[in-house]
């Protein structure tokens, strides 16, 4: 196995856990709508902002993986 295997793994499974939180954070956003009594923006806005940093981060882990595995020598 190459080096690239590490990358894409670990980049599938953080940019997988930062759509999670997004759409956490979205759903607790409109739960309170919902409910009629907002929750604390600072509990979705933190969730939202960990999941796009999370996607960003798994996204960048992906490109060096996928790079890595184009790059590989024979």
């Amino acid at each position: 196995m190459g080096s690239h295997l590490k990358y894409l793994i670990a980049g599938g499974v953080i940019a997988g856990e930062g759509g999670s939180l997004a759409l956490l954070g979205w759903m607790f956003n409109m739960l309170g709508y919902i409910q009629g009594r907002p929750l604390p923006p600072a509990t979705y806005w933190s969730l939202m902002i960990a999941g796009v940093v999370s996607l960003i981060i798994g996204g960048v882990l992906l490109i060096i993986g996928y790079s890595k595995y184009k790059n590989r020598g024979w």
